[in-house]
């Protein structure tokens, strides 16, 4: 491509190159078609617009992959070698390897998909990666499938920033897995499927949706800053409260299954609205101990 020049690849078109294609400084690529080289190699910034890149496509350059605001783009079983900006609207299907520095900014939304026709999501970043932005992680198939998103190939940290959120989307899922130390500052919300984690800290809110487990065999920490609530289980090796528990959305039942330790500057809190198990209680699975505040609300309540 020439200096300030755009490609556009009108809907229902196909550029189909045999070698290499290469960007220079300046070009853009455009369109709703699909753009079909061997390699792509970016010499300087490029922007895409709503474009579906083939699959088996390796990209590689200097410069930086773009998608920016209100553009969507597909990503199937590529590797890219180039640094990637997310601004827009980014699916992945299959596997998709981004090497280089990846950003999700706070409009931006990330989505590991499971399709009819692609069997799984399966993202995979070689570098450690701060979320601005929203990342869904989901399946549309009538099977269960697993899902992944792994950092430097389980090495390596995923930051949950303020304006972040990460939501596993209720599905036909046997296992989500996401292979990384997580730090979750915004919003974690575990749909209703099972969630495989490595270490946890929470300093946000951990949300545990019915039906769903987030299992690590490593330590959780809920730190001063977070909130726990949910109605289902949360099972570690170890874990640690310094912030609070809240149970349920509304009254629920939230089960942990293991000790229950906590510092003077930990809450629990529960909601008491009746007998049934569903509107009053949370489960430890082994040995209490509380140093912090318990807070009921509503209604006549005894501790047992």
């Amino acid at each position: 491509m020439a200096d300030a020049e755009v490609l556009n690849i009108a809907a229902g078109s196909t550029l189909r190159i045999s070698f290499t294609f290469s960007h220079q400084p300046g070009g853009s690529l455009t369109g709703e078609g699909l753009l079909r080289p061997k390699h792509l190699v970016i010499g300087s910034d490029l922007t895409l617009g709503p474009t579906r890149i083939d699959p088996s496509l390796y990209i590689r350059g200097t410069g930086a992959l773009i998608n920016p605001g209100g553009h969507e783009l597909t990503l199937d079983d590529i590797s890219v070698d180039t640094s990637f900006e997310n601004q827009g609207d980014l699916t992945i299907l299959n596997r998709v390897t981004l090497n280089g520095t990846v950003t999700n900014g706070p409009e931006a939304t990330i989505r590991i998909l499971a399709t009819e026709t692609n069997e799984t999501g399966d993202l995979r970043l070689g570098n450690d990666f701060e979320n601005a932005g929203l990342i869904e992680i989901l399946s549309e198939r009538e099977d269960s499938e697993n899902l992944y998103l792994r950092v430097n190939n389980g090495n390596g940290t995923l930051t949950n920033l303020d304006t972040g959120t990460i939501r596993v989307a209720p599905g036909l899922v046997d296992w989500v897995t996401l292979m990384a130390t997580i730090t979750n500052e915004g919003i974690f919300d575990v749909g209703s499927e099972p969630l495989q984690t490595k270490p946890f800290t929470n300093n946000g809110l951990l949300a545990i949706g019915a039906g769903a487990t987030l299992t690590t065999s490593q330590r959780i920490k809920n730190l001063d800053g977070g909130v726990l609530a949910g109605n289902r289980t949360l099972e570690a090796s170890r874990f640690t409260n310094h912030g609070s528990i809240a149970p349920g959305a509304s009254a629920g039942l939230l089960s942990l299954a293991g000790d229950y330790p906590e510092d003077a500057s930990a809450s629990l809190d529960i909601e008491i609205l009746g007998p049934a198990p569903d509107g009053h209680d949370v489960g430890c699975g082994a040995r209490w101990s509380l140093r912090g505040p318990v807070r009921p609300g509503a209604g006549r309540w005894r501790m047992d």
